[in-house]
């Protein structure tokens, strides 16, 4: 499984559906299925959303 890093300032990862979602200043930068990631790394100020978080507890 893949390590999703996160790095760009001021970018906020988002869980829809099946996906996460990245977004900078209005702009998707990517979206990938859920199951392609086994964790996720921020750093810096990057932002999760309730629902990032709330799944990514229960997948632990």
């Amino acid at each position: 499984m893949a390590t999703l890093y996160l790095t760009e300032q001021g970018a906020t990862l988002h869980k829809e559906s099946k996906r996460f979602i990245i977004e900078l200043a209005g702009e998707v930068l990517a979206e990938i299925h859920e199951f392609k990631v086994d964790r996720v790394v921020i750093f810096g100020n990057v932002q999760l959303t309730t629902q990032t978080i709330a799944f990514l507890f229960q997948s632990a």
